[in-house]
């Protein structure tokens, strides 16, 4: 199952450009033509476009305008993420291709994390504080959910307890599906600059998996009727 990572342009170019300080090795690949790896040379910007440039293989010849997927997964990442590549340039060792317009990821667990609108929040207590805690809910499942914010001295291990979220629908008009859980734990952390992005899983008996269940089914269902 393929979901939304990002689409946020800066975003996407800061994840890009920190593939190419660590080095880290993708994966090119279209139907019906062998796999090959690649890497990320930097950000060309002329005028108002910004192109990704990628160190290649000098035997590869590739085929500009046509679509191509880029596949990677770091050490720290829980899933592998991907984007799609237009080469507009290439010279033997490097091709040029414009920003993608998005990030996705590919779901391989036993609960797949569906996106949720971008004001769908969270409020939390970390445990044995008396701090209220506020952050965007980028996905959620079954099994927990992954937020982004200004979250100090939140990380890998926390436990936060209690924890409402608030999940928005793309639809305004629908009100928002509020579920309140007992505990939580960190398990993942990513940091990027000030703010950080948590993943984290609930407590078997501490969420209302039914409510939980409601509300991924009709998101589910929302997105497959919008061109979101």
């Amino acid at each position: 199952m393929k979901c939304q990572w990002s689409e946020d342009r800066d975003e996407i170019a800061a994840e890009l450009e920190g593939l190419g300080l660590d080095e880290v090795s993708l994966i090119l690949a279209r139907s019906g033509d062998p796999s090959c790896a690649i890497s990320v040379r930097g950000l060309v910007e002329e005028g108002e476009d910004v192109f990704v440039e990628f160190d290649k293989p000098p035997t590869l010849v590739l085929d500009e305008g046509e679509p191509y997927y880029v596949f990677y997964q770091r050490e720290e990442q829980s899933l592998m993420r991907g984007f799609s590549l237009h080469v507009v340039r290439q010279s033997e060792r490097f091709a040029r291709g414009f920003l993608p317009e998005e990030i996705f990821e590919i779901q391989r667990r036993k609960y797949p994390r569906l996106y949720t609108p971008q004001q769908s929040s969270l409020t939390c207590i970390p445990k044995n504080s008396q701090r209220l805690l506020t952050a965007q809910i980028l996905d959620v499942s079954l099994e927990g959910a992954r937020i982004f914010g200004d979250l100090e001295g939140i990380g890998k291990g926390s436990v936060l307890a209690p924890l409402t979220l608030t999940l928005y629908f793309r639809d305004r008009r629908r009100p928002p599906v509020i579920i309140n859980v007992a505990e939580a734990v960190v398990v993942r952390e990513v940091r990027v600059k000030e703010k950080v992005e948590l993943s984290f899983h609930f407590g078997k008996a501490d969420v209302d998996h039914h409510l939980l269940k409601e509300y991924i089914e009709q998101r589910a269902n929302e997105l497959d009727h919008t061109d979101e």
